[in-house]
């Protein structure tokens, strides 16, 4: 009778792990906003909409790829007029087609990730090439817009159902001059209205192509689905601007856009798994990405997949450290990193002896006992080799 409830309360824990949801907690996702990230492009026509719900699967591993890109995130600063931001991005485009200096403030801590509004610059562009006169002129004025209420990036703990939605307006304030129109320097400004919902959408496994080449690769993730619904308005001396106007600058008064993006996180990383925008008003998809550092915290199949080179871990198991020897094939600088099972990283190190045999010590003593995942990059970031241990 013992033996019996030993498996079956045995069956109920391994029912439990096998179906729980994953939680992502600020410690999880190790994003330094100073630094860069590497993307690879995913061609829009091989992409189509995720399914939402609990421990899903979603194979993605048929999807095309295209080049490799680097992004910067957010540089670190304080600007008094956003209470509580610490990095910013800038941008420049207005909404007329012109350069305009836009800087984005967020409020980065171990919470949420939020912004907390834009601070737009003076720009002057003559209208030649609308109205043929070079005396005319719209002038950007330049305004500082505050959320009244957050606009979500990402909030801790991420967990299957966590919502949050905002609104807000917008603003760019100009000055307008048409000579045929009798127009002088008249004030007026584009005004857009901003609705925005944010879901935790779904959780599951996510099956992704391999950047690196090689079978397909797998990591647990969250679906976070972000829908924004917003217009753009233009006034001209506290009136709707008339429609010849908007028309020669090619705008549409009242325009509805809607989009939705869908981006899959997993512990590990500084950024989203795969992201995709979709036009709700065009039912298409205008974007996709996936990380190229996915390998780095995903499970390989290990009876299919080869690599470059051939490496030699023990003891397996292991208690507190494990040797890794290995045939190095350049003088570059490679790097061994090792993580948990969830993906969370324990350790990194930089191998920079030149072309040979490294053998190397890897000391896990501060870990917690399970399953342990490392791989072997090279200086081009490329997994020379991969593997699993276990940890005593």
């Amino acid at each position: 009778m013992k033996y019996f409830v030993l498996f079956i309360a045995f069956l109920l824990i391994f029912a439990f792990t096998a179906n729980a949801q994953i939680t992502i907690n600020r410690a999880d996702y190790t994003l330094n906003p100073s630094l860069g990230f590497n993307s690879t492009q995913v061609v829009e026509a091989s992409m189509f909409l995720p399914t939402e719900g609990e421990n899903q699967t979603w194979d993605y591993s048929g999807i095309e790829l295209g080049l490799q890109y680097s992004e910067g995130i957010l540089e670190a600063g304080t600007d008094s007029e956003f209470d509580g931001a610490n990095y910013y991005n800038m941008s420049g485009q207005s909404p007329f087609g012109d350069f305009q200096e836009i800087t984005f403030w967020y409020q980065l801590n171990d919470e949420r990730f939020v912004t907390l509004g834009r601070k737009l610059g003076y720009t002057t562009s003559v209208l030649t090439g609308v109205t043929n006169n070079p005396m005319d002129s719209i002038v950007l004025v330049g305004n500082t817009d505050v959320y009244a209420q957050p606009s979500w990036l990402l909030k801790f703990p991420m967990t299957y159902g966590l919502k949050m939605e905002s609104e807000f307006e917008l603003s760019v304030d100009y000055e307008l001059t048409v000579q045929i129109y009798g127009i002088d320097k008249v004030p007026g400004y584009n005004r857009q209205e901003w609705q925005t919902e944010w879901e935790v959408a779904g959780w599951g496994t996510l099956i992704l192509p391999n950047p690196n080449g090689g079978d397909p690769i797998s990591v647990e993730a969250l679906l976070v689905k972000n829908t924004e619904i917003f217009n753009d308005n233009y006034y001209l001396n506290g009136e709707l601007a008339a429609e010849m106007l908007t028309k020669a600058f090619g705008l549409k008064q009242g325009e509805v856009y809607s989009y939705t993006d869908y981006k899959f996180f997993a512990k590990g990383l500084p950024r989203s798994v795969l992201s995709m925008r979709y036009s709700n008003d065009n039912e298409e998809f205008t974007s996709s990405s996936m990380s190229s550092d996915v390998s780095s915290i995903a499970s390989v199949s290990e009876s299919q997949t080869s690599f470059p080179i051939e490496a030699k871990v023990f003891p397996n198991p292991m208690v507190n450290q494990f040797n890794v020897q290995f045939d190095k094939t350049d003088s570059q600088t490679w790097t061994i990193e090792v993580f948990d099972n969830l993906g969370k990283k324990l350790q990194s190190q930089k191998i920079s002896q030149e072309i040979g045999e490294i053998n190397t010590i890897i000391n896990l003593e501060n870990s917690a006992p399970g399953f342990i995942n490392y791989s072997i990059r090279n200086a081009s970031g490329q997994i020379m080799s991969a593997g699993k241990l276990i940890k005593e």
